[in-house]
């Protein structure tokens, strides 16, 4: 007894469902990576001052800066240092990424690696309890050619 063959019309929905299928599951995984690079490279509380004070530092904003100062330390980043620090960040140019290095909870101090368009810039920040800075230090920073 000979055994039928499928016919090539059957043989193609098959195919066809398998490839939709693998659509599918590429579809989702891309749409899973997505999700969890969104949720991963969100910026810690520590990342998100870091990335503002130095934005505000650039652009010489005193006011944008008092706005995370802790109230009792607020006259030791005045208009002078700010002024300083806006000269030497200036050839940075616009804040890509922060990248908090490590924080050691007893001190409540973090290390920061600031990424920019034309260079990176190390920075120290000593927060109170309310996340407030309480002082501010950054290295020279590194402009790359």
């Amino acid at each position: 007894m000979k055994r039928a063959l499928p016919s090539s019309r059957a043989r193609s929905t098959a195919g066809g469902v398998n490839k939709k299928k693998i659509y599918g599951l590429v579809m989702v995984l891309i749409v899973a990576v997505i999700v969890f690079k969104l949720v991963l490279s969100r910026e810690t509380d520590y990342e998100h001052v870091a990335h503002s004070v130095t934005v505000a530092i650039e652009a010489n904003d005193l006011e944008a800066v008092a706005h995370y100062q802790n109230a009792e330390t607020a006259t030791h980043l005045n208009r002078a240092r700010i002024g300083r620090a806006a000269d030497a960040f200036a050839p940075l140019g616009r804040v890509r990424s922060v990248h908090q290095l490590d924080f050691d909870p007893q001190t409540r101090i973090a290390n920061f690696t600031i990424e920019c368009e034309h260079g990176t810039v190390r920075e120290t920040i000593k927060f109170d309890p309310e996340k407030k800075i309480v002082t501010f230090h950054s290295d020279n920073p590194q402009v790359t050619q």
